[in-house]
């Protein structure tokens, strides 16, 4: 999901930068004589076009403050939806004989990312840990390669993920992992 919104949104980007750069490099090529010097002096909207605006200004301008107001509005739900979705977050605090150690969730989290990102099978991840009384669980989305069986997920990717997990935090871990299929970008390694 998260991959088709990047692409979506590069498309949308490069098609508005390369019109807005047209209309500008023309206005500024226009105003500085590069098409003559009758044109450096001429306005840029034809006569027609602005009486045309003045004689329907009465219900010109409303439309264009309605039609402004809806390109706001699609563009703060397109910004909203740009915003980062977060991974559950939950301090560990480990208890021992000489008082107690708080690990960050976000460092165990990004340690596992970064184990899991160096897969070849693994195309993009996030992790969120959360702490119970037991173990320590990790939440895990996943995008790989389309077609990756699910054995080979649970067992090249995850499965030693976790186990380092154990290891690294002396308490037991499991993965709750949702998995998104995606067309390969990165290159094999």
């Amino acid at each position: 999901m998260r991959r088709n919104l990047d692409r979506v949104n590069r498309t949308v980007l490069v098609v508005l930068g390369l019109l807005l750069l047209a209309a500008g490099g023309y206005a500024l090529l226009r105003s500085y004589g590069a098409f003559g010097s009758d044109q450096a002096n001429a306005p840029l909207l034809l006569d027609d076009v602005r009486d045309w605006v003045h004689r329907n200004e009465d219900w010109f301008w409303p439309v264009a403050g309605v039609v402004a107001a809806l390109v706001a509005f699609a563009a703060l739900r397109w910004l909203w939806a740009q915003r980062p979705h977060q991974m559950p977050s939950d301090d560990l605090v480990y208890d021992g004989d000489h008082g107690s150690t708080v690990v960050r969730s976000s460092v165990l989290s990004d340690a596992v990312e970064d184990e899991l990102q160096h897969e070849p099978l693994v195309e993009n991840v996030r992790v969120g840990v959360e702490h119970e009384s037991d173990a320590t669980l990790l939440l895990t989305r996943l995008s790989v390669r389309d077609g990756t069986p699910v054995s080979a997920i649970a067992d090249e990717i995850v499965r030693p993920a976790v186990q380092h997990c154990r290891e690294a935090t002396g308490r037991g871990a499991t993965a709750r992992v949702i998995v998104d299929y995606a067309e390969s970008h990165r290159t094999v390694r």
